[in-house]
């Protein structure tokens, strides 16, 4: 296991609401940059108290909306958090929605130059849902691409998603960019994308979601010579 995603998820009773519902309702009501500053001021508290536990087995991401990236105050919230959070910011990755990158280049290009400037890392989220231009990624210099789930769960039996794959992880290669596929299911899934020459892979095929405090516990091994995140 090389890396984990902090995910949220939302207790009800004895059940879990799942995250289309509650994250529906957050961007209807614009709520998801304070969700968003929630989420990022817990995981940093976590990964500071596991000293160092959780870091040792790679980095972590951590997301951002669509709608916190267009919030000039979230951005810098968000470096001021990362910078005063005393976590190893060389294990921390932050993953920005291609869509929201593409546009809003100028903040993106700044965003980016400030992570990097703390020792952040920067992937590209769901690329390839949205306008997948491989020309844009000359000018933002990230870490990461991470496959859009829908091209992923398709590329085994579908011939314009395999493709597709295949293309940016050329391209990706190409300019020195990981490649990260999620909702890696299958072994089918996992060995068209190690075929394709994709870096990682994410998904239930590798390990089930699991609570923060046990996640060293139970995380197996990872599941096939596909490098697991």
């Amino acid at each position: 296991v090389l890396g984990h995603e902090v995910l949220m998820r939302m207790r009800e009773s004895d059940a879990f609401v799942g995250p289309d519902k509650f994250l529906a309702a957050a961007k209807r009501y614009h709520l998801m940059p304070a969700l968003d500053r929630w989420v990022l001021g817990s995981a940093l508290r976590s990964l500071k108290a596991a000293a160092g536990g959780l870091i040792d087995e790679g980095w972590v991401s951590l997301n951002v909306s669509s709608q916190s990236f267009q919030n000039a105050s979230f951005r810098e919230f968000l470096v001021e958090q990362l910078s005063a959070s005393g976590v190893s910011l060389e294990s921390i990755c932050i993953e920005l929605r291609e869509s929201s990158a593409a546009h809003n280049m100028r903040e993106a290009e700044a965003l980016i130059h400030s992570l990097h400037e703390l020792g952040v890392k920067v992937a590209l989220d769901d690329f390839g849902c949205g306008l997948s231009s491989l020309a844009y990624l000359r000018t933002l210099p990230v870490e990461y691409i991470k496959i859009d789930g829908d091209l992923v769960r398709r590329v085994a039996t579908d011939r314009v998603a395999e493709s597709m794959v295949s293309g940016i992880s050329q391209a990706a290669a190409t300019l020195n960019i990981d490649t990260i596929a999620e909702h890696v299911e299958t072994e089918q899934i996992a060995e068209k994308l190690r075929e394709l020459g994709v870096g990682y892979g994410q998904g239930y095929y590798f390990s089930q979601p699991v609570a923060l405090p046990s996640i060293n516990k139970n995380v197996p091994p990872t599941a096939s010579s596909q490098q697991a995140c």
